[in-house]
């Protein structure tokens, strides 16, 4: 991802029309320039891929089309070998609430099951809030299509690159591919145990929980107490 940032890099995506069929080679000279002589093939096409995709989507609003949402969700139970639908960060259940009507849609005839209620332990865990302080809209456990290669960091918007999270695990990824990549672990685990009242630390504390989560570490504040300890 450092890579893709590059400036000599994210110079091929910002004139990547004027480049006319040269992509691989101007970048390949680039790599070897920055210390990287011969990269495998398949790593080329993974990074001209992030950089044709920024391209295509400086004039496009839509960020994921109809298409791409549809085999995320038609592709979740291969990857999840579950048809029980849940967040594939942190794993709680979705209600149908959770959804649009078209994703429900896309759901049911899929075959994934829904959660009928909140999960009891998502209820009571202090660290992660179901809706945002002081925003009753801002609810957290809605079905978000997260690019895991985030837009920022040049992701592209196609089935291969996206994932279903809820809400609260999304918005704590910011702009790197896995919560909180950007701080240290000691960091990390120092927030978890410094921080109790989720009103005064916002997206700090949801970066953190997401982070712990998706590492197996627990999302509940008991569990990550006893983590700590």
């Amino acid at each position: 991802m450092a890579l893709l940032c590059h400036p000599d890099i994210h110079a091929i995506a910002v004139s990547w029309d004027r480049l006319l069929g040269r992509h691989q080679r101007v970048l390949e000279s680039r790599l070897a320039k920055l210390g990287i002589p011969s990269p495998p093939e398949e790593f080329v096409r993974y990074l001209l891929s992030c950089l044709g995709s920024y391209n295509a989507r400086r004039n496009n609003s839509d960020q994921i089309s109809p298409a791409v949402e549809r085999t995320a969700i038609e592709s979740y139970e291969a990857r999840n070998q579950s048809v029980e639908f849940r967040c594939e960060c942190c794993g709680y259940h979705f209600r149908e609430e959770d959804m649009s009507s078209r994703r429900l849609a896309i759901s049911e005839e899929c075959g994934l099951s829904c959660a009928e209620f909140i999960d009891p332990r998502r209820s009571e865990d202090i660290v992660k809030p179901i809706s945002s302080p002081g925003s009753k809209d801002r609810c957290y456990t809605k079905l978000e299509l997260d690019h895991v290669v985030p837009q920022s960091s040049l992701g592209w918007a196609s089935e291969d690159n996206v994932r279903v999270l809820c809400r609260f695990c999304n918005s704590g990824k910011d702009c790197y591919m896995r919560p909180m990549e950007a701080y240290s672990v000691i960091l990390k685990n120092s927030l978890a145990a410094t921080y109790r009242d989720i009103s005064e630390i916002g997206r700090t504390l949801v970066t953190t929980v997401a982070t712990l989560r998706s590492c197996d570490m627990g999302c509940s504040f008991a569990e990550l107490k006893e983590t700590l300890s």
